[in-house]
């Protein structure tokens, strides 16, 4: 795919998989209709993004969503995810809106933000450290990236109502630094 991401560029604060930007791959997508039939016989979550499938939401593509399929109920939404170029965001600064959109039209959202649901991958790097403004949360898991290590934060939604759902949209928060970009590592629909 012309427009995928280097998965080795540590840079893009991507630890392993392959990541397209938010207007590339279609590939995940497609598979989330298949997987709602099985969600019964899979367990308790719904995985809409995942495994070695990252995307990349930055200033060229602020939008990425995917349709559910048949329409699927659940109880919370859970997003893993990480920022680059992020680390002189102020604590709390939205990054993103997530929305979710019911069959009949009904939507809700929440705000992804900076130093609450998500930080900056490289937060632990000594560099960054020292200069950065933004105070990460506590990583949801940990890889090493070169002498440091990358950090993915993950953060756990209540719905406010179960459903059921067909659409899932998040877009990058409008008024970021041109530079800041958020990866979206796994996204999932927990009964």
């Amino acid at each position: 795919m012309p427009d995928a991401y280097s998965s080795s560029d540590t840079s893009s604060g991507l630890p392993f998989g392959t990541t397209y930007p938010a207007g590339g791959s279609a590939s995940a997508a497609g598979a989330v209709p298949f997987l709602a039939l099985l969600w019964p016989l899979l367990g308790p979550s719904l995985p809409l993004l995942g495994g070695s499938v990252r995307v990349l939401l930055d200033r060229a593509h602020p939008v990425w969503q995917v349709n559910l399929g048949p329409p699927q109920r659940a109880a919370y939404l859970i997003v893993e995810s990480s920022l680059s170029h992020a680390a002189d965001l102020a604590a709390g600064t939205a990054v993103a809106n997530v929305r979710l959109v019911a069959a009949g039209g009904r939507s809700g959202g929440w705000t992804l933000r900076a130093g609450n649901e998500t930080g900056e991958w490289a937060a632990r790097r000594p560099d960054v450290a020292r200069a950065a403004s933004l105070p990460s949360p506590p990583a949801w898991s940990s890889w090493v990236a070169g002498d440091f290590f990358g950090q993915l934060y993950r953060s756990r939604w209540r719905l406010p109502w179960s459903g059921p759902f067909e659409l899932l949209r998040v877009e990058l928060a409008p008024g970021l630094p041109p530079d800041t970009a958020l990866a979206l590592h796994a996204l999932e629909l927990e009964r």
